[in-house]
């Protein structure tokens, strides 16, 4: 009974067609055709156009797909036809080879009418290719194909493009709406294999493909079977360069610490700017070198100003002769310290000089300890004026007693940088006020011993501040060298000397030599200084 039945399908399936062959009740193209073919992962859609004129006319319409093309495979009968504009078929199983598809629609009025052939874009294999400086992939895959009748040759086709495309894996499926266009080329006609680029980003990770032909005049889309579960080949790429720390030795030269990539050789190249808001394009280069180790010490030896502000720093590392394959850091700052006094410091009104500082610090904190140290060197050892403070922390006020006044005094930052396994310790810049007990400018270049005016009436020397008095000495010699006043003591009140030879003559009008050693308080650095007066008659 069974074997009955199939030979009166066969019979059916012949007698059909025949009729078909023979052109009976077949339709213009244009009023009942195939427009276009979408494979999704669990079915393909058809695509089909119908004439409103015989719609009315339609019964049902059914499926004829070929695995072989031109033998006919199978058949897919529509319960009750609907003009939906496409119909589904089915896929059970992912689809290992091309299928071709016809409608043929029953008419009310008796007789059918039937379909061009299509077939699928059918996409057959992707590999990942790593090869030098960059990973690609390579896809065979069968162009979408059209044929009137069978036997015939293709049609041509309706489309101006084809692309791949790359769809990310999200826990085992394809995220669709999230691809990735690798690459186009005109519409061939026959099967292609072609190689696109992978863009460094997606390297390692794992993506479905899918090809699609593209009509951009009258935005018509056919789409391949979906190729899931390719892994990309990874390059030996770096992986991003981190500056841990930016350290001022001295005032003398900066060091750059990197936290690196030491599983390969790469290229590390340091860039300079004292610009917070340059660009990167703007930074200068300081330094390349090729590297295998997990760190990274950079050494700056001519930075242009160390007081000037603080100096910013990136890094770049990437794959020896391959320009494209590369990773920057952030850029970071160096710790920066200004100091400045008040200007009005009067040493007969004023006990204390006033300081006040400032800093700055822009750096990524959770790459190393974020505590500071504000340091103070008058003489002998620095003190610590500012202890274990944080980077919210940016000015401080300072006070200098007149007794410690004198010379230059410094300011800097410590910071104890670690990252868990070792330990540094990375400085600011020194920042330094002078002030000077002595005003050179303010010595006389003349006196009269007869003047109306006390003040002009001998030469002395007035210190701002009184210097140390173990080291001060004051010497005057004539124009022959000889030695006729000296004075070892400075006192505020003195009058100095008054003109008068140690013999207590008048001395003739003229230049005199005068010289002078003393040391500022607190400190055994003797300073020595010569001039001339003139001594006026």
């Amino acid at each position: 009974m069974k074997s009955d039945m199939m030979s009166c399908r066969k019979y059916l399936w012949a007698f059909s067609f025949m009729l078909l062959a023979a052109g009976t009740s077949y339709l213009h193209a244009d009023e009942f055709s195939i427009t276009t073919l979408h494979v999704y992962e669990d079915h393909i859609r058809i695509y089909y156009s119908l004439d409103e004129e015989v719609v009315d006319d339609i019964a049902l319409i059914r499926i004829n797909y070929f695995y072989d093309y031109p033998n006919i495979d199978g058949t897919i009968q529509t319960d009750e036809f609907q003009e939906t504009g496409y119909l589904i078929w089915p896929l059970d199983l992912e689809l290992t080879q091309p299928v071709s598809f016809r409608l043929i629609a029953e008419r009310e009025a008796g007789g059918v009418i039937a379909t061009n052939f299509h077939s699928i874009i059918f996409l057959e294999n992707v590999s990942s290719v790593a090869e030098e400086c960059e990973v690609a992939v390579n896809a065979d895959w069968i162009n979408y194909t059209i044929h009137h009748s069978l036997g015939s040759p293709p049609a041509p086709l309706p489309f101006d493009e084809v692309k791949l495309y790359a769809f990310p894996m999200t826990n085992g499926t394809c995220d669709t709406g999230n691809g990735t266009l690798l690459g186009s080329l005109s519409q061939p006609l026959w099967n292609s294999n072609e190689t696109f680029s992978i863009p460094p980003g997606m390297l390692g990770g794992t993506y479905c493909f899918q090809v699609a032909s593209i009509n951009n005049e009258e935005d018509i889309r056919a789409t391949s079977n979906i190729i899931r579960s390719i892994t990309l080949d990874e390059l030996d790429t770096p992986d991003r360069p981190v500056i841990d720390y930016i350290s001022v030795l001295d005032n003398e030269r900066m060091e750059v610490l990197v936290q690196a990539d030491g599983s390969g050789t790469f290229v590390y190249r340091l860039f300079r700017s004292n610009d917070p808001e340059a660009e990167i394009e703007d930074y200068e280069l300081i330094a390349e070198e090729e590297y295998t180790d997990e760190q990274v010490l950079f050494t700056d030896n001519e930075v242009p100003g160390f007081n000037e502000g603080p100096w910013y720093y990136y890094v770049e590392v990437k794959v020896p002769g391959c320009p494209d394959l590369n990773e920057e850091s952030k850029p970071q700052s160096s710790i920066f310290l200004s100091a400045t006094f008040d200007e009005t410091f009067d040493p007969d009104f004023n006990d204390a000089l006033i300081i006040e500082l400032d800093w700055l610090h822009e750096h990524d904190p959770s790459f190393g300890n974020d505590v500071y140290k504000l340091l103070r060197q008058i003489e002998g050892q620095p003190e610590e004026v500012l202890p274990d403070f944080d980077s919210g922390n940016s000015s401080f006020t300072d006070e200098i007693e007149q007794n410690l006044l004198g010379g230059i005094t410094r300011y800097w930052i410590a910071a104890d940088w670690t990252d868990g396994t070792q330990q540094e310790a990375i400085y600011s810049n020194i920042a330094e006020i002078s002030f000077d007990i002595l005003s050179l400018e303010d010595i006389p270049k003349a006196f009269r011993p007869d003047s109306d005016i006390k003040e002009n009436r001998s030469f002395w020397i007035d210190f701002l501040i009184p210097p140390d008095p173990q080291h001060y000495s004051l010497k005057i010699f004539d124009r022959h060298g000889f030695l006729i006043y000296e004075e070892t003591d400075w006192q505020p009140d003195d009058d100095g000397w008054d003109g008068d030879l140690p013999n207590g003559e008048e001395a003739p009008a003229g230049p005199y030599v005068w010289k002078l050693r003393y040391s500022e308080p607190g400190s055994t650095e003797t300073i020595a200084e010569r001039g001339v007066v003139n001594l006026v008659r």
